[in-house]
């Protein structure tokens, strides 16, 4: 899920979207928590990228669209992909070493 953010010139998150990043990561845990696993987020440029491996993708679908879409206006992307190795922590994991 790609969120873009309010940034400050570093490109961190302003209190404001430090608020809001929590009351969307309460939520996605709640909705995903039952069927995947929250792995990893990565933060910067004005964007965070966070990272759920989840069984069957199309399971939540709907109920992400409608959060969503409950929202007023933000920056999001749900992108659903095939990853069973779980290619995008390991590289995460791997150069943190």
């Amino acid at each position: 899920i790609q969120w873009g953010y309010d940034s400050l010139p570093n490109g961190l998150p302003t209190e404001q979207e430090i608020e809001r990043g929590r009351e969307i990561y309460s939520e996605l845990d709640r909705l995903i928590g039952k069927g995947g696993v929250y792995a990893m987020s990565r933060t910067g440029d004005g964007g965070r990228t966070i990272y759920y491996y989840v069984s069957d993708p199309a399971s939540h679908a709907d109920a992400l669209r409608s959060y969503f879409d409950s929202l007023p206006p933000i920056s999001v992307r749900v992108i659903a992909r095939d990853e069973p190795d779980w290619h995008s922590i390991r590289e995460v994991l791997s150069a943190a070493k």
